[in-house]
């Protein structure tokens, strides 16, 4: 109920409501033994003038399954806008999640700005956060720390016209958007187990212009957490640390990312250059930098190691890593 309230809540920048014709509402029950349909209806009942639907799915209950109940949500939304006879705008969220009040004018705004695609900031919400005990806290944060300093690492070392600095790390379903044409051209596999991570990989491999916009913003629920905080449930009482990829090595990659990305550019800016090279037989640097990836790794491994470190101390060397940058590229400051 309250993610519904939120998107039939939403308004401008300016903080003027929404007109009810401006967007529309699908919520996807797939597999639902709970009274999800019965919540929906009742809730379009109340509010007629919210543009509000529903699909029902009901498929096996694995991972493959929620992959294709994700893609199956999207597909609709296209189909749908083939009918009216133009491109449109997709954005997911989903029921543990509460987007910002300007969360939709937001997302436009972004691709009013020349994005294809535009992930959200999405954050625990307070009372979830207040929930974790304080080793869980801590460990949330130094690990949301960890990645929105990588992030701002990638924007200098490497950066992106289309996503500049400040950015962030998230491209998932609670706060997804795309345009339907560029989604059509990305091409996302239909066995894909986590719709959100092919997704992301298949827009980069046509080069599509992301956007993790901090403008964008939602909060969501320790129940939208999977994965890693399972692993950080175990890893907590037994006092482990949490490990993760060595500064050195990611920055690597990022210095070989740019300069890959500089050779492409050179390359196909001079065609004469590129015939016969293998960056010739790719259109998109994304397509040409998911082909090479085995191969940066295998160099990362004999260059730069793969022994994880502990996360805190993965956080030291970002800060410095940070400040060499911007000293480096502010020479006088």
């Amino acid at each position: 109920m309250q993610a519904l309230d939120a998107l039939r809540g939403q308004v401008d920048l300016t903080g003027r409501p929404l007109t009810p014709d401006s967007f529309d509402v699908t919520v996807l029950a797939s597999n639902c033994e709970d009274d999800t349909a019965t919540v929906v209806t009742d809730y379009a009942e109340r509010f007629p003038t919210f543009r509000l639907r529903m699909l029902e799915r009901t498929t096996s209950v694995d991972q493959t399954a929620l992959g294709a109940a994700q893609r199956s949500l999207i597909e609709d939304a296209c189909a749908r806008f083939d009918e009216d006879g133009h491109e449109g705008i997709v954005a997911s969220t989903d029921a543990h999640t509460t987007v910002a009040p300007d969360w939709i004018a937001a997302t436009l705004a972004e691709f009013a700005q020349g994005a294809d695609a535009v992930g959200g900031r999405i954050v625990l919400a307070p009372a979830d956060l207040a929930r974790l005990t304080p080793e869980q806290r801590r460990m949330y944060l130094q690990n949301i720390g960890y990645s929105l300093m990588l992030a701002e690492l990638g924007a200098r070392v490497d950066p992106n016209p289309s996503d500049p600095s400040p950015c962030h790390h998230q491209h998932f379903g609670a706060s997804l958007a795309v345009r339907t044409d560029v989604y059509r051209r990305a091409d996302v596999s239909p066995e894909a187990a986590n719709h959100d991570a092919a997704l992301y990989d298949a827009l980069q491999q046509v080069d599509a212009s992301i956007r993790h916009s901090p403008r964008v913003r939602v909060t969501t629920s320790t129940q939208r957490l999977t994965g890693g905080w399972e692993e950080w449930s175990g890893i907590i009482p037994a006092r482990r640390p949490v490990l993760v990829e060595p500064v050195a090595r990611s920055l690597e990659r990022l210095q070989l990312r740019r300069e890959l990305r500089g050779r492409w550019r050179f390359r196909h800016a001079h065609a004469e250059l590129a015939q016969g090279t293998r960056m010739d037989a790719f259109a998109c640097f994304g397509a040409f930098l998911a082909d090479v990836r085995s191969e940066i790794e295998h160099y990362l491994d004999e260059t730069a190691g793969n022994e994880p470190v502990p996360l805190a101390a993965a956080l030291g060397d970002l800060r410095m890593a940070l400040a060499a940058h911007h000293r480096a590229t502010h020479p006088s400051l």
